[in-house]
């Protein structure tokens, strides 16, 4: 500890100039790395290029199709026809928000008992039916489906996705920093 201390007091000048220009280097990478959406206007971090987040939005969804190929309904379904008539509506009606119209809107109807929804940021849209048995009305599924289409078109999983990549980064200084002040810790 009295070293510790020791080789504080010789270098604090040299560690108040290094914490200092970390915090510059860090507030500068935070705001030339925000983008504004054009639906709310809202200032958000993001971190993965949007043709990279497309990419592992297409690798998650071989996965979803992976886990869910044999509980699928066919499209001949009456709950699978309620839904695309559904999700058809929606985009239509909102294709003058950005990303609506851009976006190629898949459905995919999981027969499992889970109350779920979720939309891929590709525009895979997937549906349990445990939610469609929970809904009493096309009123209650369309505000369903526009929460979780908004979600894909604002962006939020590559939102959440740019957080956690500049906390684990945030995490992986800290300890270096703990290494190289306590080496044989």
């Amino acid at each position: 500890k009295e070293l510790f201390k020791d080789s504080v007091r010789k270098n604090k000048w040299r560690l108040l100039l290094g914490l200092s220009a970390f915090g510059l280097l860090f507030v500068v990478f935070y705001f030339t790395h925000l983008e504004v959406s054009p639906v709310t206007g809202r200032s958000k971090l993001l971190l993965v290029g949007k043709e990279h987040f497309r990419l592992l939005s297409d690798l998650e969804y071989e996965v979803w199709m992976e886990e869910f190929k044999n509980d699928l309904l066919p499209e001949r379904d009456p709950r699978y026809l309620t839904v695309k008539e559904m999700v058809y509506h929606l985009t239509q009606c909102n294709r003058d928000v950005p990303g609506i119209s851009e976006t190629n809107w898949v459905v995919h109807v999981v027969d499992s008992p889970a109350v779920n929804a979720f939309v891929l940021p590709n525009g895979q849209v997937f549906i349990f039916t445990g939610l469609l048995n929970s809904v009493t009305d096309v009123h209650q599924l369309s505000f369903l489906l526009g929460h979780e289409i908004a979600h894909a078109v604002l962006g939020h999983a590559a939102e959440k996705a740019s957080l956690v990549h500049l906390l684990d980064f945030l995490g992986m200084i800290f300890l270096t920093m703990i290494r190289a002040i306590c080496p044989r810790d």
